[in-house]
């Protein structure tokens, strides 16, 4: 995962945010869940 994050690095700031946003809601959401 790490390595797939770092080769992201080269994508448009905002877009890179978004997705980060995103794994981290679902993250968090199934850390709640559990």
């Amino acid at each position: 995962m790490h390595k797939s994050v770092a080769g992201n690095i080269d994508l448009i700031p905002d877009e890179n945010a978004r997705i980060f946003r995103k794994q981290k809601y679902l993250y968090m959401r199934r850390e709640i869940a559990r």
